[in-house]
C-alpha cells in the first residue's frame, strides 16, 4: 500500500506536524510505502524516518518576499498543485492513499484538488477549525473571545477577528471560499476524522460530503506505561505547558496562581514571555518560568507536579498535554469551552469556566487542599489506561481506514 501524507512541514512545527510524522514512521514501519508531500522542508529538523520527501515550496506564505505572490500561493497554489499532480502520476490509485494533516501555512487547496481531480482516495485528519472557520480557531483574537458567527456569513466578514489585521481576515476568508466553494475541501474527500467529540460537534455543521466517512480517532500519544503513577500529593506545584499567548490563557493561569498563593511552573515560550516574566516573576515569585524545553523534559515537570492546569480561551480540538498529565496520574485542572474537557469527570481533575481567574483560583485551592488527592491520581491513572491512546491502536485503525477506503 502506497500512503502519501501531506502536511506544510516536514518537521515538528505544530501539533499537525507533530501527528503527521509520527504517522508516516509507524506506517513506513508497518510495511508501507510512505512518500511525505510538504511545502517546507528542513531535513536537518526532521524526524522523518525511511520515508521519501517531496518538497512542494520553496518559502511558506508568510515568508514569501512578495506579499502578493504570498496571498496568491496561499489562496491557491498552482506550483504545488502541479508538483502534487506529478507524484499522483506515478502512482497506482487502486493502492493509494492521500491523507492530509496541514495545508494552510506553505500548500493550499490546491493539494486537495489535483488530489480529487486525479481521483485518489483521500483523508483528512482535522487538527484544527481551517476546514470551517476563515482563521482556524472560532476564536476573536481581538476581544479574546469565542467567535459563534456563521462563517463568512456577513456578520463573520465583518468583524475583525484576525490575530494580525483586518486585511489578513479578508485574506483568509477568500481562501476559504475558494477552499469549500471551488475546491471541496469540506465535501469531497472520501474520510474525515475528527480528534475530539467536542470538536466534532463544533466542525460537523460545515462538512458537506453526503458520501464521505466522519469517524473518531484521536491522536497517539507515544508512551509507555509507567509502572505505576505520579505520588502527587508528595509534590507541591502547579504546572502549565505550551505557547505564551493570550488565546491559551497563561495570564489567566499566572494570575490565579499568584491570587492562590500556589507554587507554579510555566514550561513553554511565545510572545508573552518577556511581559510574564515582568508581571508574575521575580525572585521572590512563587511562579517559576523555564521556557521550551524537549519533550522528555516536559514528561519530567509531570511527573513532579501536584496538578496540570489547562486554561486554554479558545476551543482547541483536543489538548494532548492533559492526555499525557492524566497518563502520569496527574490530576488536571481544565478551562470550561475546550475539547480536553472530553477527558475529566470529576473523579480526575476538575473543570473551571473558561478565562474566570477567581473560580480558577479557587479550583486550585480546592484541588490541593483536597484529602482525596491520592484517590484522583489513581482514577486519573487508571482510566487512561484502561482505554490509552497508544501509537499501535492509531496505526492499525489507519491501515483499517485505508483497507477500507481501497475496497481491500
Amino acid at each position: 500500500m502506497n500512503v502519501v501524507i501531506v502536511n506544510d512541514y516536514d518537521y515538528v512545527q505544530g501539533g499537525a506536524s507533530k501527528i503527521a510524522i509520527e504517522s508516516a514512521n509507524l506506517l513506513a514501519s508497518s510495511g508501507c510505502r510512505v512518500i511525505f508531500f510538504c511545502g517546507v522542508s528542513d531535513q536537518g529538523r526532521s524526524d522523518l524516518k525511511g520515508v521519501e520527501v517531496v518538497v512542494a515550496a520553496d518559502v511558506d506564505f508568510l515568508s514569501n518576499p512578495s506579499k502578493l505572490k504570498g496571498a496568491a500561493q496561499g489562496i491557491f497554489g498552482f506550483t504545488v498543485k502541479d508538483r502534487m499532480a506529478r507524484l499522483l502520476a506515478r502512482l497506482d490509485k487502486r493502492n493509494t492513499v492521500v491523507h492530509f494533516h496541514g495545508w494552510t501555512k506553505a500548500l493550499s487547496s490546491s493539494v486537495f484538488d489535483a488530489v480529487f481531480q486525479a481521483g485518489f482516495r483521500s483523508v483528512l485528519t482535522l487538527h484544527d477549525f481551517f476546514v470551517a472557520c476563515p482563521n482556524g480557531g472560532f476564536y476573536n483574537y481581538q476581544n479574546r473571545e469565542i467567535c459563534e458567527k456563521k462563517s463568512l456569513s456577513l456578520a463573520c466578514l465583518m468583524e475583525n477577528c484576525d490575530s494580525r489585521s483586518y486585511t489578513f481576515k479578508l485574506y483568509r476568508s477568500a481562501r476559504l471560499l475558494v477552499q469549500n466553494s471551488v475546491v471541496g475541501v469540506n465535501s469531497k474527500v472520501d474520510a474525515y476524522l475528527y480528534i475530539s467529540k467536542f470538536s466534532h460537534r463544533l466542525i460537523a455543521p460545515y462538512l458537506a460530503g453526503r458520501n464521505s466517512l466522519v469517524e473518531y480517532l484521536p491522536n497517539p500519544i507515544s508512551m509507555e506505561k509507567p509502572a505505576g503513577r505520579v505520588r502527587v500529593e508528595e509534590n507541591d506545584f502547579f504546572l502549565y505547558v505550551g505557547r505564551l499567548s493570550k488565546e491559551k490563557g497563561v495570564e489567566v493561569f499566572c494570575e490565579a496562581t499568584r491570587r492562590a498563593g500556589k507554587r507554579a511552573i510555566v514550561v513553554g515560550d511565545g510572545e508573552l514571555l518577556g511581559e510574564l516574566k515582568a508581571r508574575f516573576g521575580g525572585a521572590d515569585s512563587c511562579i517559576k518560568f523555564v521556557g521550551w524545553k524537549q519533550p522528555h523534559e516536559v514528561a519530567d515537570y509531570i511527573r513532579n507536579a501536584r496538578c496540570f492546569v489547562f486554561p486554554s480561551l479558545w476551543y482547541e480540538t483536543f489538548g494532548l498535554t492533559v492526555c499525557e498529565a492524566l497518563a502520569q496520574g496527574v490530576p488536571c485542572l481544565v478551562s470550561s469551552d475546550t475539547a480536553a474537557i472530553d477527558f475529566i469527570d470529576g473523579k480526575n481533575g476538575l473543570v473551571f469556566p473558561r478565562n474566570d481567574v477567581s473560580a480558577l483560583a479557587n479550583a486550585m485551592i480546592e484541588i490541593d487542599s483536597n484529602e482525596n488527592l491520592g484517590q484522583m491520581s489513581e482514577q486519573a491513572f487508571g482510566a487512561y489506561w484502561r482505554a490509552p491512546f497508544s501509537s499501535a491502536r492509531y496505526e492499525q485503525r489507519l491501515l483499517d481506514l485505508y483497507s477500507r477506503l481501497l475496497g481491500s
